[in-house]
């Protein structure tokens, strides 16, 4: 049996790319202007979480973080440079700072496909909410993926510790905790539960990463949503850094009312050394382009641009989740350019966020199939020919009074979440800047706001 579906389908499913291949365009029987027909079919599939990332980013480019990724190019040149000195320049922890829905994992990911293709081996831990009470799970999960032993038995394991680490003697000395600490069955909930101290612990993971770090050009340690990191794994992440060919890369949730609490945390803040990315809200130019890769559509109208730049905030998450409710409400439609009056459409010249990648083997080869003629890597399969299926696809909207539509319910809690974050002066200020209208003259305001402001000025 074969699942396919339609691109709206596709958009809504949320799923990735990778688990869905394109079909080859045919007429079909009592259906007409289809549009891109996917084929759902999840176990042909990229590997590994670093094939995954490679090949969204190949897929789907970041958009809208130019300045950030050209500051994370700098520090891959001066960590793969040959020269130890220049090495030592490097920024050894880079912190991506941001509120919910900013795309802080979306450029994390941007960063490790830059590394990724030039050739720096990378690790990587994705944390959720069910990690914050477990000691040293993300040095676990670091380690465990740089020896290789996730999946393995205890006794594998073992052996496996004794023959990599011959000769190491910092961790053939504690290769009992080492391989205490690598047991995922045996996480410790609770601080008190630890596996060793902190300074035994500190000491094998110098040791593990050192002996990795000279074994391979260039290593980085990449932490997702580090706000749910336990305390033990935050005192050894310096750690990870500490060698000239390694760096770390960590993703930080912020609130507007919420001070950072971890004393390493704010150290590493605070250290001029380290490069601090914050991650903000998109310019407005680049809400068109983020639109059309979302939809998968070429190009949108005039209407949709100016709605989403009033309603978005410039916020990704929150673009895409106006179009899904707009697509729900039946607000706005993709169809092919033949039936679309172009009067209303705002090119967009966004075309390599629109590839889609398509193999050329038959679409009935199995799995086996694939392995057999030689394509092993799904990533290298992808690559084999690209195309653009939706490149005739346009977005139009289904209503023409669009100063009428409301903001969704969803959209409308959380910006009432945002406001109750700001802090109380701020709050005043945006209260006020409201019932002025939407465009608000600085002197009005500090008229309104004098006794406020006055006393602000006097803390």
């Amino acid at each position: 049996m074969k699942v396919v579906c339609d691109n709206t389908t596709f958009y809504y499913s949320k799923l990735n790319e990778t688990f869905f291949i394109v079909q080859e365009a045919k007429e079909m029987k009592g259906l007409q202007q289809v549009g891109t027909v996917r084929e759902y079919r999840p176990q042909i599939n990229v590997k590994n979480a670093m094939d995954l990332i490679r090949v969204q980013q190949e897929q789907k480019p970041i958009i809208g973080r130019d300045e950030e990724l050209a500051k994370f190019e700098l520090c891959l040149d001066r960590l793969l440079d040959a020269d130890e000195d220049t090495r030592r320049q490097r920024s050894p922890i880079v912190m991506i700072l941001g509120e919910i829905g900013m795309g802080r994992t979306r450029l994390l990911n941007a960063f490790i496909a830059l590394a990724l293709r030039r050739s720096v081996a990378v690790a990587l831990c994705s944390l959720a909410i069910g990690n914050v009470n477990y000691a040293y799970y993300v040095v676990r999960t670091l380690l465990a993926q740089l020896i290789k032993c996730a999946s393995t038995g205890r006794e594998a394991r073992a052996k496996l510790l004794r023959e990599m680490f011959d000769g190491n003697a910092a961790v053939l000395k504690n290769i009992g905790v080492l391989d205490a600490l690598l047991e995922e069955d045996a996480e410790m909930e609770g601080a008190g539960r630890e596996v060793a101290s902190i300074g035994v612990m500190k000491e094998i993971v110098r040791a593990v990463v050192g002996q990795f770090a000279q074994r391979n050009a260039a290593l980085i340690f990449a932490v997702d949503d580090t706000h749910l990191m336990d305390d033990y794994s935050w005192q050894c992440m310096p750690l990870f850094a500490e060698n000239s060919n390694t760096l770390v890369l960590l993703t930080n949730r912020v609130l507007l009312d919420q001070q950072f609490t971890n004393e390493t945390a704010v150290a590493l803040i605070k250290d001029p050394a380290n490069l601090v990315v914050y991650c903000s809200g998109l310019r407005v130019y680049h809400l068109a382009s983020i639109a059309c890769q979302f939809l998968n559509v070429a190009r949108i109208p005039d209407s949709l641009d100016h709605v989403l730049r009033l309603n978005s905030m410039g916020i990704p998450s929150w673009i895409d989740l106006l179009l899904r409710e707009y697509l729900y409400e039946e607000v706005i439609k993709n169809e092919w350019s033949l039936i679309f009056n172009h009067t209303e459409t705002m090119v967009v010249p966004a075309p390599l966020d629109l590839v889609e990648h398509r193999s050329n083997a038959p679409l009935e080869q199995t799995v086996d199939d694939l392995i057999s003629a030689g394509l092993t890597d799904f990533a290298d399969e992808l690559r084999l020919e690209a195309v653009s299926p939706n490149a005739e696809l346009v977005c139009y909207m289904l209503i023409h009074q669009t100063d009428d539509l409301k903001v969704p319910a969803s959209i409308t809690s959380m910006i009432q979440a945002r406001i109750d974050h700001m802090k109380e002066v701020d709050q005043t200020v945006l209260k006020s800047a409201s019932i002025i209208g939407h465009y608000v003259f600085r002197e009005i305001l500090q008229h309104m706001l004098h006794a406020e402001i006055d006393r602000v000025d006097t803390y």
